[in-house]
């Protein structure tokens, strides 16, 4: 077989095998658990893929510090804004979800060949462009290195300090106060939200990230929220 082709066999396999999963998980919904962390896994893998391959064709010059974030933020987008536009249309349920992570992946594969976001600030003529000095791909990368440790670390203490704590502890602005507007588009698969006797007793979040982030993972279990509060 040609170098070429076995390459181009290579690179779909992936991708190939991601949508057979997430169309499984879309087809059986009361599957095993095991099989249900399987299908997240293969989501959030689907997702990172289209994100990635966004990244690489929008912001082609972008270094891998740079890349990752724009990847994990064109993934968060190929999953959210979809998700919201199915609410919008009373088709908030698992099944279309996780068929639109197939196509947003295999999609992805489609992208041309040519970088939309290549030389978006071209030198003038008769000049090279100046290369980015390594000093600061370093600063870059320290700085990234250090804001994903933060994270991390407040991350983790808040879960330590709120997996076991009773409701409220941050004056009800908690997964017992998020999770129910969640819990609704859940039962009645649109964005319709429910009016609180305490927080913020109006409706005008509607939706917000967290919110929709939350139905995403719950999306693979269709009855358990464990990734989500976690």
């Amino acid at each position: 077989m040609p170098t070429g082709r076995y390459d181009r066999i290579t690179r779909l396999a992936l991708p190939l095998l991601l949508a057979a999963i997430l169309l499984a998980g879309a087809v059986i919904p009361d599957s095993w658990r095991a099989f249900q962390m399987l299908v997240l896994a293969t989501m959030l893998a689907a997702l990172w893929v289209a994100g990635s391959r966004l990244a690489r064709w929008l912001v082609p010059d972008f270094g891998p510090a740079s890349h990752g974030v724009a990847a994990f933020t064109f993934a968060v987008g190929v999953a959210v804004v979809p998700a919201t536009w199915l609410g919008h249309f009373g088709w908030l349920r698992p099944a279309p979800f996780l068929i639109w992570t197939v196509a947003a992946c295999l999609l992805s594969l489609l992208r041309p060949g040519s970088n939309v976001g290549a030389g978006l600030a071209p030198a003038r003529e008769g000049t090279s462009p100046s290369p980015t000095p390594k000093s600061w791909e370093r600063i870059d990368l320290a700085l990234l290195i250090m804001a994903a440790l933060a994270i991390a670390l407040v991350g983790l203490y808040d879960m330590a300090r709120l997996r076991w704590a009773p409701a409220g502890p941050h004056g009800f602005d908690d997964v017992s106060y998020h999770l129910s507007a969640v819990a609704t588009w859940i039962r009645y698969g649109d964005l319709r939200m429910i009016r609180f006797s305490m927080g913020d007793p109006s409706t005008p979040f509607y939706p917000i990230l967290g919110e929709m982030a939350s139905w995403v993972l719950i999306a693979p279990f269709r009855d358990s929220d464990v990734m989500a509060r976690w």
